[in-house]
């Protein structure tokens, strides 16, 4: 297990941007809208829009620990690629800090 953290940068309004094209296992983590956004932000797949998804103000963080999740004797994990951002204004960001096999 590693750690990886990063950046969601939304470079144009109300269009959405994968957390990244590398299919990273996560375990756990956290996204955070960063304080300084001038709007919210929205986390989910890649259908999400500014009126759907995971709802982050400004200085909002979501937890992801879907190594809870177990089959057997193997932990859940999801790839960061599945994991999307949106918001109605451009240069918004969510950071994010994970633990990824």
């Amino acid at each position: 297990m590693r750690l990886l953290e990063g950046t969601i940068n939304i470079e144009t309004a109300c269009t959405a941007k994968q957390a990244s094209a590398d299919p990273e296992s996560i375990l756990a983590g956290i996204f955070k809208a960063r304080v300084g956004n001038t709007g919210n932000m929205y986390l989910g797949s890649c259908t999400v829009t500014t009126s759907s998804g995971f709802e982050l103000t400004p200085g909002d963080a979501m937890e992801a620990n879907v190594a809870l999740v177990t089959t057997g004797s193997t932990h859940g994990s999801i790839d960061l690629s599945q994991f999307w951002a949106n918001g109605a204004n451009a240069c918004d960001k969510i950071d994010f800090l994970l633990t990824v096999v």
